[in-house]
């Protein structure tokens, strides 16, 4: 497999695996204005793993999901936390922590595929300055 294949893809599971754990998190959340940023950052998180989808179609190639063991580990870590302390500064605080292990991963990913396109480290990028911007935003819940 190629650099931009393999960038995309390690997106295109980065994208699913933020999805899920918001969608995941929504559950819990009873701040209003949070529940307004979840669902504004998973609208931005599907577009650009739909926009890696399509790139990765034009290759020939399919997607990547993410990982079962690791996913499933995740949410339970997330539920047992969450019937532990299930309010807005707890929940942004696991949420940031993601955004930060998103934005690690993928210039990680980054840079170990250096021939990957423009197009696919363009991606790459928007996708680590949307985990910035998430992060960012739920610094005003903690």
């Amino acid at each position: 497999m190629n650099d931009t294949a393999a960038l995309l893809k390690e997106c295109n599971a980065g994208c699913k695996t933020a999805v899920n754990r918001m969608e995941q998190m929504e559950t819990y959340v009873k701040d209003p204005e949070l529940s307004q940023l979840l669902d504004r950052f998973r609208d931005r998180h599907t577009r650009l793993g739909e926009a890696c989808h399509a790139l990765l179609s034009d290759l020939g190639m399919s997607e990547k999901d993410p990982r079962p063991l690791p996913d499933a580990m995740a949410k339970m870590g997330v539920a047992m936390k969450m019937a532990i302390s299930p309010d807005t500064p707890h929940i942004a605080d696991l949420l940031e922590d993601g955004c930060t292990m998103g934005i690690k991963s993928l210039a990680r990913f980054r840079n170990q595929y250096p021939a990957a396109s423009e197009q696919a480290k363009r991606i790459t990028g928007e996708l680590i300055d949307l985990e910035c911007e998430m992060a960012r935003e739920l610094l005003a819940f903690l």
